[in-house]
């Protein structure tokens, strides 16, 4: 359950949790209460629909990274195998086993993830779109919409759009 990094957005209740174990005044008894509920809260949230796996192998975290690299996604899957020293069909292979996910789903993943920290930087959704190699700005918003649930704009119009990695 905890025992790998994951991605979660950070409720009220769990912020205040989190306030409450780092506070100056928390007495061990407190504090191990706290930490309780804290580990409780965390094991019945959900990834974030924009939990980006990387492999564990050399091999897939080279392709992986050289994927992650290529912000505007001009490099084939076959380029991208060839310049990691491996084929499409190990790639094939390689990522549902240690990500869980396809190679084409995962570099999804990654291109929304990357236009999410654009987004939340202040970049106009036009100019996101461009940056990360979409056709046009409707096929941006469709890719969002897969990976997200929610169009960019909306993302953009929520209240709490930072995201919060733990380990």
């Amino acid at each position: 359950m905890l025992d790998r990094p994951f991605a979660l957005r950070v409720t009220p209740l769990l912020r205040s949790l989190l306030n409450a174990a780092f506070a100056a005044d928390v007495g061990p008894e407190k504090a191990e209460l706290v930490v309780r509920l804290m580990l409780h809260e965390l094991t019945e949230v959900a990834d974030a629909p924009t939990f980006l796996p990387l492999p564990n192998s050399a091999l897939g975290r080279r392709v992986a990274e050289l994927a992650l690299n290529d912000h505007q996604n001009r490099l084939s899957v076959g380029e991208l195998a060839s310049r990691g020293a491996t084929s499409v069909r190990t790639l094939s292979r390689l990522f549902p086993a240690e990500t869980g996910l396809t190679f084409k789903v995962w570099r999804q993943r990654a291109r929304i993830v990357h236009a999410m920290d654009r987004l939340s930087r202040g970049n106009a959704i036009a100019a996101v779109s461009a940056q990360t190699g979409f056709a046009s700005t409707a096929a941006f918003s469709s890719a969002f919409r897969q990976v997200t649930a929610m169009t960019p704009t909306a993302f953009l119009e929520r209240p709490d759009t930072s995201m919060t990695s733990a380990r």
